[in-house]
């Protein structure tokens, strides 16, 4: 009796202590995911490591054939995953490489932008900025800008002193990432027409057409003008229609729009409140490479959010300033089905379209030509030039 009751007490004390080491375990493993999270560079792929060692384990102690085997497939999963993340992270690594350095002339650091209520993120009003940018230890550009009181991009050949203007907008390609002031296609425009507009520009980095049409419905600096628009110019690129849906990590705070039943875009506030619960967890997702692939999937109704939301801002130009004239500048893509698609929207909705593989010659056989760097594919001077000319020939001297 003396024997049986003490067997079955070393049986509970070793269910206790393999429990107490079950529980230390998984505490560990999520402390090492909320580390991994915090400051690894690719967190999942670590806590997918850190999982598949407490399977591993699992599997290892278990007397029951049950719990090894799901233990098991667990851990096989946690390998496709680990790997895949692993595998997205090193696609991704020239990418991850680019780095950016904003600084002020004298030399001090400056943030590049700024919280905007309306746009979600806006330049820093009023600087002179020096902006480097580097793939890993080689400097791809250095440049120089200037952002005016309004929060616009300076246009040195604008002319303050007339009453007709002509207003640019769109994303990086329309703010001139990586070229100077003078090397933009807003003030090249400007010098082709000889300074007889005055020449705004409301590009800036990351934009979509969300924020042209935000700006144009609820932006003072746009209603309360100066000037009377003639032209409204918006720069596309077929990246956009993820922008559109709020699909990116840096627009989390950016106008959302959504389609009614009549297919018109409105206006329902920012894609995500700031300091919200869900913001909070959206972030830690989109640390997963995997993730990010997969949310920033072009669907079919991210191209019918985006024409609509083009298509609306033209209209509201037509009916806001009569006579003005709206064009979309298409920096199209050969055999990118997004692209394709784009375009087709775009010219059913009667836009008028410009590919910029018809304004630079040869854009359609080599881009390179036309591009800062191997690794930045931003339109160079060369490129703005040519765009601003056809803007200049075909759009306004017509």
């Amino acid at each position: 009796m003396r024997q049986t009751l003490g067997a079955l007490l070393l049986k509970r004390s070793e269910t206790i202590n393999a429990w107490i080491l079950g529980l230390f375990i998984v505490f560990a493993a999520g402390l090492v995911s909320l580390l991994s999270l915090k400051f690894l560079i690719v967190p999942y792929a670590w806590i997918c490591l850190t999982w598949l060692i407490v399977c591993v384990v699992a599997a290892m102690r278990t007397r029951r054939s049950g719990w090894r085997a799901l233990a098991i497939n667990i851990a096989a999963v946690l390998v496709v995953l680990g790997g895949f993340e692993l595998g997205l992270y090193l696609l991704a690594s020239h990418r991850l490489a680019m780095r950016n350095e904003f600084t002020h002339a004298e030399g001090s650091p400056l943030r590049q932008s700024e919280q905007h209520d309306l746009l979600g993120y806006a330049p820093t009003k009023g600087h002179r900025v020096d902006w480097r940018r580097y793939s890993g230890n080689r400097l791809i550009f250095h440049v120089s800008y200037q952002i005016n009181d309004l929060g616009l991009r300076t246009v040195p050949s604008s002319n303050p002193d007339s009453t007709d203007c002509v207003l640019f907008f769109g994303g990086s390609f329309t703010f001139g990432a990586g070229v100077n002031d003078e090397e933009t296609a807003a003030h090249l425009f400007g010098v082709t027409t000889g300074r007889r507009f005055q020449v705004l520009n409301f590009g800036f980095s990351g934009y979509g057409p969300h924020q042209m049409l935000a700006m144009l419905e609820r932006d003072a600096r746009v209603q309360n003008l100066r000037c009377r628009p003639i032209h409204v110019i918006y720069q596309g690129i077929p990246q956009h229609p993820p922008r559109v849906s709020g699909k990116f990590y840096w627009d989390r705070f950016g106008p959302k729009y959504l389609l009614t039943e009549d297919g018109d875009p409105v206006y329902r506030g920012p894609f995500q409140r700031r300091n919200s619960f869900q913001l909070f967890v959206r972030t830690q997702v989109e640390k997963s490479f995997l993730m990010r692939r997969l949310q920033q999937r072009v669907t079919v109704e991210d191209i019918a959010l985006t024409v609509a939301v083009v298509d609306k801002a033209r209209k509201l130009v037509k009916r806001r300033y009569p006579g003005c004239s709206f064009h979309v500048i298409f920096w199209d893509e050969r055999d990118n089905q997004n692209s394709d698609e784009l375009l087709a929207g775009f010219r059913a909705r009667g836009l008028r379209v410009h590919r910029v593989g018809e304004i630079l010659p040869g854009y359609d056989e080599s881009r390179r030509r036309y591009q800062l760097d191997p690794d930045d594919l931003h339109p160079n001077p060369l490129a703005n030039r040519l765009v601003a000319d056809y803007i200049s020939r075909v759009i306004v001297e017509d």
